[in-house]
């Protein structure tokens, strides 16, 4: 007899723990009893705010929102959001794929098969950027369509097209750049400069002292490190973020010579004696 479960949808928040909940269960070759991956989570967040390793290109910040105006200009009902993004999201692999600029499309491989959409993943860091206004999960924006139609078409506006309120009736940020003609036809995952200049601007209000605001905002020449701790302008970052850096350092050396140490005991047990000297130096 198969077994089910549900949960009450609140947040995003709740929504993504949950999907790392589910994720356990077919996880098969890790484990994190110690809660390791909550700290490393918590550095990621503070340092680079609104991202994660499963993001591929910036541009789907704006390929999402974009789908979703598209969507709510056609007054899309709340019972077919869902789909409908959905076939929006899918249409968008192959032109992406046919373009000069390809690497990092969704669903390359999978195609209409494809499981976890680029709008599941860049949801949260859209509502962090502040270029998603609606502050609830994406389920819950998909319910809200109907109310939200019935309150903009009620809603007016003076001569000047201000809102008598002071309010606008948007789930969406008011500079979000145009979507290019056509859209999705002909689109590449290569940022535009002016859409550049966008999320730049979005990151340096939204997400002021930390690192992801300060190397999006500096004249530095493009650089790359193994660890944020050893970027080259490391003296000239504020000393807060200095701090934080530290304290990063230290977990993570810390993490990875316990991961060397119990690979060494493993193989101590195991009577490797070629992989016990390679853990013992």
């Amino acid at each position: 007899m198969a077994s089910s479960f549900a949960w009450l949808d609140y947040s995003e928040h709740d929504r993504r723990t949950m999907l790392d909940v589910i994720n356990c269960f077919t996880d098969q070759d890790t484990r994190d009893e110690l809660g390791i991956g909550a700290v490393r989570d918590a550095f990621a967040d503070l340092l680079f705010p609104g991202t994660s390793t499963i993001q591929t290109r910036a541009r789907y910040f704006l390929f999402v929102p974009w789908i979703y105006q598209s969507l709510e200009s056609l007054k899309v009902p709340s019972n077919q959001m869902g789909a409908r993004a959905r076939q929006e999201e899918i249409r968008l692999i192959a032109p992406l794929l046919a373009s000069e600029d390809s690497a990092g499309t969704f669903g390359s491989t999978a195609r209409e098969k494809l499981k976890r959409l680029p709008s599941s993943v860049y949801w949260q860091g859209l509502f962090t950027w502040g270029i998603r206004l609606y502050p609830g999960a994406q389920s819950q924006y998909h319910r809200s369509m109907d109310s939200f139609y019935t309150g903009r078409s009620r809603s007016q506006k003076t001569d000047d097209a201000e809102w008598l309120d002071g309010r606008l009736a948007r789930n969406w940020h008011a500079g979000l750049p145009k979507p290019p003609k056509d859209f999705p036809n002909g689109v590449s995952l290569r940022l535009q400069r002016h859409e550049a200049v966008y999320l730049q601007e979005r990151l340096l209000t939204k997400c002021p002292g930390t690192l992801l605001a300060l190397l999006v905002g500096a004249s530095w020449e493009p650089t790359e490190t193994t660890f944020p701790w050893e970027h080259p302008h490391l003296a000239d970052f504020p000393a807060p973020l200095c701090e934080l850096l530290d304290h990063a350092q230290a977990f993570s050396e810390t993490i990875h010579g316990a991961a060397l140490l119990y690979n060494l005991m493993l193989a101590e047990t195991a009577h490797d004696e070629t992989r016990t000297a390679e853990y013992q130096h």
